[in-house]
């Protein structure tokens, strides 16, 4: 995302933004856009005469905003749930998620859960060895998820919401970056009664599928996802 840094500019010189417009004959209104970053254009014109008017490059006025997450997590319980303290922030070190989430172990496993898991292309030519297979629940604050009287909370129903909208904002890629990393610091240090299939059933993304590798989990079906829109991740274990 392009971004201008005017308002920068203007306070290194003590300037304002009406003595800008009186020496550069750009309306007033348009600078103030381009100070507060709500101008969705720039005209070319506009802005070599502001570069002139300040004595800047085109670098010094413009540059391009990473659209990047920074996820920070801790492991704070495995039994009976393993929970993780998560917190994001965006390039602007702004939270936009924090809160517990963790893994709830589903046990048992219908028919129609089983048909959905085979309905899916990347497993069809593989055998998928049932008796060995685990899935778990991806939730927000798994305390509070084990509780019947909490599902139907309005504060729980929020913390929910909450974490869809993270979910969605991050993407089914960088998802499975988080997912793999939490995965591999609680459950594989553990002994595990299922050797290849682990799968991660989500109701935001679809599922998630882990496959084994020398005491690692690593996804598969994981296609790389080609929206730019969709942040850059940093994963800090702390």
């Amino acid at each position: 995302m392009i971004k201008f840094r005017l308002d920068k500019i203007l306070k290194e010189q003590n300037m304002s933004v009406s003595t800008l417009s009186k020496l550069t004959g750009i309306s007033r209104p348009s600078l103030s856009a381009m100070s507060n970053n709500t101008s969705r254009s720039v005209n070319l014109d506009f802005l070599e005469n502001i570069m002139s008017t300040l004595n800047v490059g085109l670098t010094d006025i413009i540059y391009e905003e990473e659209n990047k997450i920074t996820i920070r997590y801790n492991l704070k319980n495995k039994k009976p749930w393993y929970v993780f303290s998560l917190i994001a922030t965006n390039s602007k070190e702004e939270v936009i998620f924090e809160n517990e989430v963790g893994f709830i172990t589903q046990k048992e496993y219908n028919e129609t859960t089983k048909e959905y898991y085979k309905s899916f292309t990347s497993l069809e030519k593989k055998e998928v060895p049932w008796g060995q297979l685990q899935s778990y629940n991806f939730v927000v604050n798994p305390v509070k998820y084990s509780t019947e009287e909490a599902l139907s909370t309005t504060s729980y129903k929020n913390e929910f919401m909450e974490l869809l909208n993270f979910i969605n904002i991050l993407g089914k890629e960088n998802m499975y970056k988080l997912l793999t990393a939490l995965i591999n610091d609680s459950l594989v240090n553990e002994e595990l009664d299922f050797e290849e299939l682990l799968i991660i059933p989500t109701a935001f993304l679809g599922m998630f599928y882990f496959t084994f590798d020398n005491n690692k989990v690593v996804p598969v079906n994981n296609q790389n996802q080609n929206d730019k829109n969709y942040p850059k991740i940093e994963l800090i274990k702390q």
